[in-house]
């Protein structure tokens, strides 16, 4: 392996993915090597969830003038994610920080994204019933399983039929 004494590597670790991770990328190399005067190695090991995002490079050009930034990206096995998230949770416990460590920051923005999804569905499901039960009567129970384990673009798809069906079952054609 090379040694490179007069760099500064820059190691960073995302665990989701974001619209603007890979300006983010450029930013911190350059402030890294605005502090440090050293060239600066990037390096993003991505522990999302998301198989085909894999951010490389951050540029612009505008009036005859360009930046352009490229770093190094890996994407964590599973099996080292999640020895990944549990150093780093043990690293955060070790230090005592008085604040929400990122393992639990993240655990609950996906929970409350979970949630919101979840109690999205759940109401378009209680409308679609409510809808059919005016309009044709008694909905029998096969019907409001059907609806009940139905995904979000089905039931936006049945909610708008109902409109125009002249029954129940032609709701879902």
């Amino acid at each position: 392996p090379h040694s490179f004494p007069h760099s500064f590597p820059q190691p960073f670790f995302p665990a989701f993915s974001h619209p603007d991770f890979a300006e983010r990328m450029y930013t911190c190399q350059h402030r890294a090597y605005d502090l440090h005067r050293r060239p600066v190695i990037g390096l993003a090991i991505l522990a999302d969830e998301e198989a085909g995002w894999r951010p490389s490079s951050y540029g612009y050009e505008m009036w005859g003038s360009s930046l352009h930034c490229r770093f190094n990206t890996v994407k964590l096995p599973e099996e080292a994610d999640n020895r990944f998230w549990e150093i780093l949770c043990q690293f955060e416990e070790n230090q005592a920080m008085p604040y929400i460590t990122s393992v639990e920051r993240i655990g609950m923005r996906k929970g409350r994204e979970e949630g919101l999804r979840e109690g999205m569905r759940e109401g378009r499901v209680e409308i679609l019933l409510r809808q059919m039960q005016r309009r044709f009567g008694a909905v029998p129970d096969d019907i409001r399983q059907r609806v009940a384990s139905a995904q979000p673009e089905e039931l936006d798809a049945w909610i708008d039929s109902i409109f125009d069906a002249d029954s129940l079952q032609a709701v879902f054609h």
